[in-house]
């Protein structure tokens, strides 16, 4: 399944920030709880991908200081970053609906 997650993350990550901004270590705890131990992600995978992707322009990052907390950077999808995201769920549904019908006519 690791295979699968890595060249997803992009999508993954997109998605989760298309619900509400987050910031880095809550990304990777959302994954984490979401899908338990099918797709495992850690901080040294989402960090240099967040960067990535903003510097793409599919994301912004803004600095939160939330009360008796330190500041956290809160990333947030672009209309660019939706377009992508967009364009990727398309391409696995057709990926998806392919292999189901391959698998599906295997006795």
């Amino acid at each position: 399944m690791t295979e699968l997650t890595k060249g997803n993350t992009t999508t993954i990550i997109l998605a989760l920030l298309r619900m509400e901004s987050m910031y880095g270590y809550q990304i990777v705890k959302q994954m984490n709880d979401r899908h338990m131990d099918i797709m495992q992600m850690n901080e040294g995978t989402v960090y240099p991908l967040l960067h990535n992707l903003e510097r793409q322009g599919l994301v912004t990052g803004k600095w939160r200081r939330v009360e008796h907390q330190r500041a956290r950077k809160y990333y947030e999808l672009t209309a660019d970053g939706e377009k992508v995201l967009e364009r990727s769920i398309s391409r696995w549904r057709r990926f998806s609906s392919a292999l189901d019908s391959l698998i599906g006519s295997t006795p």
